[in-house]
């Protein structure tokens, strides 16, 4: 019975170390979302903004996904 406590703890406390890196995660991508956006609005059109578009749509979406989780991360450890 007590182990199983002890297990409990150790996953809860895991699962807060995870989500803490995904909190890290979230704000890394937010801020390079950021400076690409800048960056973009400062392209002329061309290939290299078509391109830097793409890859924003990417970080965006990969955003969304680690938010998503994190959501429901927090769900898990309430």
């Amino acid at each position: 019975m007590g182990s199983n406590k002890i297990e409990n703890k150790q996953n809860i406390n895991q699962l807060n170390i995870i989500y803490t890196h995904m909190n890290e995660a979230i704000e890394v991508l937010e801020k390079a979302e950021a400076v690409l956006m800048k960056r973009i609005r400062a392209m002329r059109d061309g290939k290299p903004k078509y391109a830097a578009s793409e890859r924003l749509n990417e970080l965006r979406a990969a955003l969304a996904l680690i938010k998503t989780v994190e959501k429901q991360m927090s769900i898990i450890t309430e």
